[in-house]
């Protein structure tokens, strides 16, 4: 045994190191397969925002800003609820497209 108190510590870190490294550039993969759980209205919504974000996918869109502004997020929001023509009562609708939204952010963003 190692008589350096930290020994523990920095082993720890190392093995953490080794399993970051080993995870990189599995987001691409694991969002396509955890698309595979979504309801079928979150099937539906994700489909529509994924057509909608295609007309803003080239290079220095506002996809790909380094820091989006949150105004022009929220208007796209709003758009693509007018786009798939949900009512102004389903209140519980807007929270779960900017979430969608926010996931086919990051999915673009990381294909790049």
């Amino acid at each position: 045994m190692s008589k350096d108190p930290y020994y523990f510590l920095k082993h720890q870190v190392v093995k953490a190191n080794a399993y970051s490294q080993s995870q990189e550039n599995t987001f691409p993969k694991d969002y396509l397969y955890f698309q595979n759980f979504y309801s079928r209205p979150s099937v539906y919504l994700s489909s529509e925002i994924s057509k909608y974000s295609d007309r803003f996918d080239y290079p220095r869109s506002f996809l790909y800003d380094e820091y989006p502004d949150k105004h022009i997020f929220q208007y796209h929001v709003d758009q693509i609820i007018k786009q798939i023509g949900a009512p102004p009562e389903e209140v519980w609708l807007q929270p779960l497209i900017e979430t969608l939204f926010i996931q086919e952010f990051l999915y673009r963003r990381n294909q790049k």
